[in-house]
Parts: structure tokens; sequence; C-alpha cells
């Protein structure tokens, strides 16, 4: 058990040695990948990186998908038990080298015929509605927008937090809740919500990919980091 990560963490040293002196060739080689992403960043490139897997490597190369373990992340990408972190970019550690993949707004979002109508929302009315956050974490209701509100000196009715971004959608279609998320993690629900702009000044969402700068030169890595940035509509040149 002592030895296992000093062990990991050599191979993973060793592993981008002789990668930087052979290359890396999707199609012939044999390599499994291990990719943690965030709950957003699981709808946003996860599922859009396993549709390109198929189409630009062969069989031999292969993905491990986990979810991202909240405060684990550096010591995961320091003993090479993870290649690849896909998440907020508030979440990556300061020690990681770092790509940002994608930046949305945040907008509220509600059921079609919500009691409350389609009018312009105001802070008032945000505050006093019944929240819902996605969030992993056990303890207190709160989340990334309760931390934006108390920074301008409010707070919202939040009733409700649920462990997955995926349960969201269904929870809002069935009941008068509402929930503050990225724009575009919602576009495949414009059917079932309706979407408003939130009444204060809100930071973007930042979606990043982050890796340990021991593997920045490694191609194996490199054609990874590249599929992921295809994986979320950006150019692999930058």
């Amino acid at each position: 058990m002592t030895l296992r990560t000093p062990l990991r963490k050599a191979l993973a040293d060793l592993g981008a040695v002789l990668g930087s002196e052979d290359g890396f060739d999707p199609h012939t080689g044999q390599r499994t990948f291990q990719v943690a992403l965030g709950d957003n960043a699981t709808t946003v490139v996860g599922l859009p990186l396993i549709e390109l897997l198929g189409s630009s490597a062969g069989p031999g190369v292969r993905i491990t998908m986990s979810m991202a373990e909240p405060g684990a992340a550096a010591a995961l990408l320091e003993s090479g038990e993870i290649d690849l972190l896909i998440d907020a970019q508030r979440a990556i550690p300061e020690n990681a080298k770092m790509r940002v993949l994608l930046t949305q707004p945040f907008v509220m979002a509600q059921r079609k015929g919500h009691p409350r109508g389609t009018g312009t929302l105001d802070l008032e009315t945000y505050l006093g509605l019944r929240h819902v956050v996605a969030s992993p974490l056990r303890g207190p209701l709160h989340g990334y927008m309760d931390e934006t509100l108390e920074q301008l000196g409010y707070r919202r009715n939040l009733v409700l937090s649920v462990p997955q971004f995926g349960m969201v959608p269904a929870v809002l279609d069935k009941s008068d809740y509402v929930s503050a998320l990225p724009a575009g993690l919602l576009a495949g629900y414009a059917d079932r919500l309706d979407m408003f702009a939130l009444p204060f000044d809100a930071p973007l969402f930042a979606l990043a990919m982050a890796w340990h700068p021991r593997n920045h030169k490694e191609p194996g890595l490199e054609w990874l980091r590249g599929l992921a940035a295809r994986a979320a509509g950006i150019s692999v040149a930058a």
C-alpha cells in the first residue's frame, strides 16, 4: 500500500519519457487513458469525447472515465492515477497545467407553465423562488451561485440539493423549483424548460481541462487533450 503511489508515479514518469521518444499513433497504439470529469463536464465534453473516440482511434486505445473527486485532483494527477481532469476552472489544482475549454453565462431555468410566468426576472423575485442546486457534497445547502450572491449581500431561498446535474432538469420539469445553471448545459431541454437572464452580475462558468506538468509534451496525452478540445468544439491548435 505504501509503495503503490510512488510506483505509479514512477511508471507515469517513465511512460512520459518513452512516449516523447516514440510518438503516439492512436490507430495502432495500445493505451488506456484515465480521465476524471466533473458533473457538468460529463454532459458537455464526456459524451462528445466518447463519440469522437470511435472515429479517432483504433481498438487498442481505451478511455476510463470516472467522476472527479472534490479536493483530490492534485494528488491523483501527481500520482498518475488520472491523466486528464475536466472540470469547472475553479476546481483545477493550482500546480496543474490547464486549458479553458469553454465559457458560458449562467441562466435561471424553470418549467414550461411555471406560475411565475415568463416576464423579465427581477432580483426580489429571483431571491424568493425555491431553488435547486446540484452538488456532490454532503453538508449545508450551498452552491456556487450562493457564494456570488453573498458577495453582493444577498441570499436566495435554496431548498433542495441533488447529487448530479442530470437530475436537475427532471426535478424542474415536475415541480415549481428553479435553478441557476450554465446556459449550454440546458440547451437540450428547451422543449421543457424556459431560461432567463439572471438579475445580477454573475461570473461566467468556465470549463477547463488540466494535466500534470510532467506530461505536457507526452505525445499520447497531447493527443488526448486535442481530442478533448475537439469534443468541446474548439481548435486543437491553440
